[in-house]
């Protein structure tokens, strides 16, 4: 009979899962014409998603598509920062509006689904806002190290 010990090999920690936007979406969603938003990071990983009960899983699985589309034809997503918005249009006329922003020194791709012909502008400007102050919180940018100061000899 073999001796066997209880201990559990040192096992390295799961890697930490990103935070979760979603609860900085939903009320912002939830009071304007946006039909779906969704939150992805520099590779195309969801980190936030809220929605209508109306929007069906196909419909948010188009626009993680349509994110990562994007991310997959602009590698230096920070460079689409300038560009203010993409837009795109469905068969039903709605809008699909991507922008990047950047936020504890990284950018962002949200993505959102919109009714045709209603504003979003202000409701984008509003989500782009909580969420650079939600990831600021979530994930604070390290602070730099100040070079030390070099004494000059006389």
């Amino acid at each position: 009979m073999t001796d066997e010990s209880t201990d559990e090999p040192n096992e390295l920690p799961p890697p930490s899962s990103p935070p979760d936007f979603s609860d900085t979406l939903a009320p912002i969603r939830a009071t304007t014409n946006l039909e779906a938003v969704l939150l992805v990071d520099r590779t195309g990983n969801p980190v936030g998603v809220a929605s209508a009960d109306t929007v069906t899983p196909e419909t948010l699985d188009a626009l993680l598509a349509l994110a990562r589309r994007v991310i997959e034809q602009s590698p230096d997503l920070a460079a689409l920062i300038s560009k203010d918005e993409t837009l795109f249009f469905d068969w039903e006329g709605r809008h699909a509006v991507c922008r990047v922003f950047e936020a504890s020194k990284q950018p962002w791709l949200l993505t959102v689904l919109t009714p045709r012909q209603k504003p979003y502008k202000q409701a984008l400007g509003k989500l782009v806002k909580a969420l650079s102050s939600a990831i600021k919180k979530a994930l604070p940018v390290p602070a730099q190290a100040k070079p030390a100061k070099r004494r000059s000899r006389k």
